[in-house]
């Protein structure tokens, strides 16, 4: 059995002023999927993000500054997995549909993840079910 979560390789193009990260490309969506909004997350220490899961909304995160101890269930296999993403291992992970996330920030510099969702938030109708992860 697997995840159906996706963790995917990005290349940071560099030169002399700095670098520049492809966080988001097309070709990451299926077929029937569509972007409708981006947001950025900033954590303090000791902080918690996440600890729920959609049933509609697929999601892709990347840290960008600090590093994330991640932890995502899938809950069609059961799977749990917990591991640690800086912003120097250059990934985005690709969060499908009832996946539980949480994002801990256990550093004392802050944590900065930029989020991209396949449903804009609409506070009529959340498709945000809490799942305890942390």
């Amino acid at each position: 059995m697997t995840s159906r979560y996706e963790v995917i390789k990005i290349s940071p193009f560099e030169d002399e002023r700095g670098e520049l990260k492809k966080v988001f490309t097309k070709k990451m969506l299926s077929t029937n999927e569509a972007i409708e909004e981006i947001y950025v997350l900033h954590t303090k220490e000791n902080c918690i993000r996440g600890n729920h899961y959609h049933k509609k909304n697929v999601e892709f995160f990347s840290v960008i500054k600090g590093t994330a101890t991640i932890a995502l269930r899938d809950l069609e296999t059961g799977i749990t997995d917990v591991f640690r993403v800086s912003s120097e291992d250059n990934i985005v992970i690709r969060v499908p549909e009832n996946t539980v996330h949480g994002f801990r920030n256990d550093e004392e510099d802050e944590l900065v993840i930029v989020a991209i969702a396949s449903r804009q938030y609409d506070l009529g109708d959340t498709d945000t079910y809490p799942f305890r992860l942390f």
